[in-house]
């Protein structure tokens, strides 16, 4: 019996052990249970908040495809509109071709009316002037003769004196912006009063070559000299450059270079640009005359002209 109890109580011992070892892996179950008990409530929360988020998100989906939906019919007005704007635009641009054609077309015929119009307004003139001729009775037939030779006269003139200012220009002589200088400066102590500029020397050297032949040519013709547009006269003939004496009643016949004749016959001398023109008209020192003017250009450009002035009786 001894044995036995001995043998009963090491398993009593072994058994009590067990038990112990058993109770301490059920509660260690115990606790991992209670874990995954709290981690399947977090998973659940957390899934949750994942299934609220989707569903956020599948309502956003629908907002953005709703949203691209109108937008895609907007597009497809924006280009249904813009392709008839293109339809539009091009009738516009043809229209707009042809209002173009027919406006340079209308600017071509009134360039034509114009010119054909400056022409009948240069016959007008002449014809006005050269009809005083009719009335002169006997000595009509003289005074038709002088009439008809003058215009041949100041054309010839003029191409001189152009081709005189060319020459200086290209021979350097002077430069194309100073003769065509506008600064008349006054000239002290003189009545009628006179003027100087950068050209008037040059010209005092050039032009007696071809105006005083002029007027050796016909007793008829009082005068011949080049007038710039400003109705400035530089260089005149030599019988009307003599010495100034101070007394202005002489000084107005004697000595008329240098000035400006800014009377309407002397404007229009210098200015127009009709292949010649002819006025008749009462000078400063009270005598009629005819006068004849020609334009005169330098490099394309108009620098003023020629007149000669003649009589008829």
């Amino acid at each position: 019996f001894a044995v036995v109890a001995d043998e009963v109580r090491k398993l009593a011992e072994r058994t009590t052990s067990t038990t112990t070892e058993i109770g301490g892996l059920i509660n260690a179950i115990q606790g991992e249970i209670q874990n995954a008990i709290a981690s399947i409530h977090q998973g659940s929360q957390q899934a949750r908040n994942g299934s609220a988020l989707s569903n956020e998100a599948a309502e956003a989906l629908t907002r953005i495809h709703t949203g691209a939906e109108e937008t895609l019919d907007k597009i497809r007005l924006i280009a249904a509109t813009m392709t008839e704007q293109t339809a539009q635009a091009r009738h516009i641009a043809t229209q707009a071709g042809n209002i173009i054609d027919l406006s340079t077309r209308n600017t071509e015929g009134a360039r034509s009316t114009l010119a054909e119009a400056n022409q009948l307004n240069y016959l007008a003139t002449n014809l006005a002037e050269i009809g005083t001729v009719f009335k002169l009775g006997a000595s009509g037939e003289a005074a038709r003769r002088i009439h008809t030779g003058m215009p041949d006269q100041v054309a010839e003139l003029a191409a001189k004196v152009s081709r005189l200012m060319e020459e200086a220009v290209k021979s350097k002589q002077i430069s194309i912006e100073d003769l065509f200088d506008q600064n008349y400066v006054p000239i002290p102590n003189t009545k009628p009063a006179k003027y100087t500029t950068k050209f008037d020397a040059l010209l005092d050297r050039l032009l007696p070559a071809v105006q005083e032949p002029v007027l050796e040519r016909a007793k008829e013709i009082a005068y011949a000299i080049a007038i710039d547009r400003n109705s400035y006269v530089p260089t005149h003939n030599k019988r009307f450059s003599l010495p100034l004496t101070g007394d202005e009643a002489k000084d107005m016949v004697g000595n008329r270079t240098k000035r400006l004749f800014s009377d309407p016959v002397g404007k229009r001398c210098g200015a127009h640009e009709q292949p010649f023109l002819i006025q008749t008209y009462r000078r400063d020192t009270g005598e009629i005359m005819h006068d004849i003017s020609a334009p005169v250009y330098v490099q394309g450009r108009h620098w003023g002209g020629v007149r000669i002035g003649y009589k008829t009786e």
